[in-house]
């Protein structure tokens, strides 16, 4: 049985809360550390300060020169000293001239990004398939405006009535008998709970393998890069989980020989993890038929299917999911990047009803604090319907 305390904590700290709430009615942005700060308190005045000068930038809508060069030389120098200083020689590539990338300002048009000295660029890499509505998309916009107006995020304790109308519209949207979902904030963490939830299902039946393919990307967190193939990744942080096996993408006999191989040594597959297009690995496309033979093989050998749909999901084929060119129906699948209509980050493992219900005793086996927060699924339902009443995946 799960006992709620929802009121001790409330009863507890009631003074702290009457003085939290008479300064809430007296909020406003601290444009100049106060003396008391200054004095006691220096690195909190320094946090002030930045802060302070970072919302002024939040309010203003354009930049004179004189700010625009300012800007510019803040954002260089504090990638370099406090983000990374690597991911700058890697925007010199966006540049004509050989200087460090553009300062991205603002959304264009649709397609469109301008940066701070006004330059527009046309977005042709998508946030690596976010934006798959465009930028700033209005109704995917009004729609995380009219949620933050009343409760941004969720309270943990009550039931949030917009987690429950996107699990029940991915119930709907999506392939086969797929039902229950699981609500995180990207694609990583999609495919690190598909792999937890096969696990959890296969491991009473014996079955702890997972098979994968050459040139795969499934994320960087320590379960999904066991199941990405690419060596610059994986290298640095050798070893990564035992129990994954990586054969050749979309050849059909190299996958029934692991499952043969893996059957015969006693370790049985739990399951099956592929994109249905490769994204990272080069855009590469398997032959025709390449996933129903494979969604057979996982039913001969009792595996379980993994579609990892982050990039090929909501709508970037042509169908709105890439297996159903195939009509192939998964028994989990993974999505994230344009779920979330290029406005909030979120990822979902939808998996059937026989899969999920491993989860049912106990709910919190696998949680995240922010996974399915009231301005993520505003954001996912207004992508969803914007899809669904233009008919944006007509042309599959």
């Amino acid at each position: 049985m799960i006992t709620t305390f929802v009121f001790i904590p409330i009863f507890a700290i009631a003074a702290g809360v009457a003085q939290s709430l008479q300064y809430l009615n007296r909020y406003h942005v601290i444009r100049e550390p106060p003396e008391h700060i200054l004095n006691r308190l220096p690195s909190s005045a320094s946090a002030l300060a930045c802060s302070a000068h970072a919302l002024n930038l939040i309010e203003k809508r354009t930049l004179d020169h004189e700010e625009m060069k300012a800007l510019n030389r803040e954002v260089i120098e504090y990638f370099k000293e406090h983000v990374n200083p690597g991911f700058l020689e890697y925007r010199k590539s966006v540049t004509a001239g050989g200087d460090y990338g553009a300062v991205e300002w603002q959304a264009g048009g649709l397609n469109t990004l301008v940066d701070t000295q006004g330059q527009e660029f046309i977005d042709c890499l998508g946030g690596f398939g976010i934006f798959n509505v465009g930028h700033r998309n209005p109704v995917v916009v009004s729609a995380v405006q009219n949620q933050l107006a009343k409760q941004p995020l969720h309270s943990q304790e009550l039931l949030d009535p917009l987690r429950a109308m996107l699990a029940k519209t991915l119930a709907a949207l999506t392939p086969g008998k797929l039902k229950y979902s699981f609500f995180c904030n990207s694609g990583t963490e999609s495919v690190e709970a598909a792999l937890k939830l096969a696990k959890a299902y296969q491991s009473p039946r014996g079955k702890f393998t997972f098979i994968a393919t050459s040139g795969a990307f499934h994320g960087k967190s320590l379960g999904a890069l066991s199941a990405t193939a690419k060596s610059t990744f994986r290298k640095p942080f050798m070893p990564l989980l035992p129990g994954f096996r990586h054969v050749p993408f979309g050849n059909i006999e190299a996958m029934r020989t692991a499952l043969n191989e893996c059957k015969k040594t006693g370790d049985d597959v739990a399951a099956v993890i592929l994109e249905p297009i490769q994204g990272e690995g080069g855009v590469i496309l398997p032959p025709p038929g390449y996933l129903t033979a494979v969604r057979k093989l996982c039913d001969e050998f009792g595996a379980l299917m993994i579609l990892d749909e982050v990039q090929t999901g909501m709508g970037r084929t042509g169908k709105m999911f890439a297996c159903e060119h195939e009509n192939v129906q998964p028994d989990i699948l993974c999505l994230a990047k344009a779920l979330g209509g290029g406005v909030m980050p979120i990822g979902a493992t939808i998996a059937t009803e026989e899969v999920f219900s491993v989860l049912f005793d106990n709910p919190f086996l696998h949680t995240t604090t922010f996974g399915g927060n009231p301005l993520a699924c505003a954001a996912a339902l207004a992508t969803i319907n914007v899809f669904a009443g233009a008919e944006l995946t007509g042309s599959g």
